[in-house]
């Protein structure tokens, strides 16, 4: 999640995604939002929280889908003091699926899963570029990627 723990009111100017040492931007070259790059953006997120710690076959279970929840922040957004949007969760009607095949595991590799999955969200390569909403206060934070690379904004 993206929360707000400042005085007022915080809108996103700017948003860029890193994914597989891709820089992904929101903004098109015309200024309007990208499509192609939510779209992308959207499948990263499921992919690196979901398909790439949970891909394998538990042993004496059946293959269970999960229900995801996502939402791509975008440029425009504002977020209210004390709020979040939250990036990505798994949706309520999976966890029962999920608590199930993760106890079905063996306790290290349970624990270790788990390790994983807190470790991407903790560090999930988001360079954003936010503001008050007067526009006088602005900050940018621009973290290094799983791959060391750094989105930058343009100028």
């Amino acid at each position: 999640a993206i929360a707000n723990d400042g005085l007022g009111p915080a809108q996103i100017k700017d948003i860029i995604y890193q994914f597989g040492g891709d820089c992904i931007s929101m903004i098109d070259p015309d200024g309007g939002i990208s499509r192609t790059n939510y779209y992308k953006v959207e499948n990263a997120l499921r992919a690196r929280f979901i398909t790439d710690i949970f891909s394998f076959q538990i042993p004496n279970t059946s293959p269970a889908a999960l229900t995801t929840r996502g939402q791509v922040l975008l440029p425009g957004t504002i977020i209210a003091v004390g709020k979040e949007i939250v990036l990505f969760r798994i949706d309520d009607t999976s966890l029962e699926t999920l608590k199930g095949k993760l106890n079905a595991l063996e306790m290290n590799f349970h624990e270790s899963l788990l390790e994983k999955f807190s470790a991407l969200a903790l560090t999930l390569p988001i360079s954003i570029k936010f503001c008050s909403m007067s526009g006088k206060y602005c900050k940018i934070v621009e973290p290094e990627g799983d791959n060391g690379k750094h989105c930058k904004f343009k100028p």
